[in-house]
């Protein structure tokens, strides 16, 4: 018990210590902090996830979102970095649970449009607006959308597809998901 808390405390020191150099610029200071987490964040997500891709997008998102508020000011640091991603997760993960049934599932909807509980003409017009919308996506992002939707690849190896890191392939996802959700709104 006392070498974990010698552990964490180290790594309280690590992470406070590299959350300064982020903070200041310093991009290897994030991929380290990003190391530093790693193995807990998969940990956690696997818990929840049960599913080897599911939480490897899962770790990567929650850290995204975690380096986002670092740098906009809203992240708080009386906690270790290490167990604020993990609160992103676990919080991410009941959030998937609670919209559920009532978020339209887009992949879904392109793959299988019978599995939606819809009017089949709002289906179908839904469906054609998705398909429109993609079509008015960039190259890279229609192809980082085809392997992600329909290859069903997780972000690891899309990044390796397409040349990019998986931290940009998760962002650049979110970003296709927005533009195609206010199109069909």
């Amino acid at each position: 018990m006392k070498m974990q808390k010698e552990t964490d405390l180290e790594n309280g020191i690590k992470d406070a210590a590299l959350i300064i150099l982020i903070k200041n610029g310093d991009k290897k200071a994030e991929g380290a902090l990003f190391l530093l987490c790693k193995n807990k964040m998969y940990r956690v997500a696997y818990g929840y996830y049960r599913n080897r891709q599911d939480a490897e997008d899962a770790y990567m998102e929650a850290f995204d979102m975690a380096m986002v508020a670092m740098m906009d000011g809203s992240y708080i640091e009386k906690n270790h970095f290490e167990q604020y991603v993990c609160a992103i997760i676990h919080n991410k993960f009941l959030n998937g649970i609670r919209n559920r049934h009532t978020m339209i599932n887009y992949d879904e909807l392109l793959n299988n449009p019978e599995s939606l509980d819809e009017d089949d003409g709002l289906k179908e017009e839904r469906k054609e607006r998705i398909r429109i919308t993609i079509t008015t996506l960039s190259q890279k992002r229609q192809d980082l959308y085809n392997l992600r939707v329909k290859g069903k690849k997780g972000y690891n190896e899309i990044g390796e597809l397409l040349g990019i890191s998986p931290k940009s392939a998760s962002s650049e996802f979110e970003k296709i998901l927005q533009i195609i959700k206010s199109k069909i709104s």
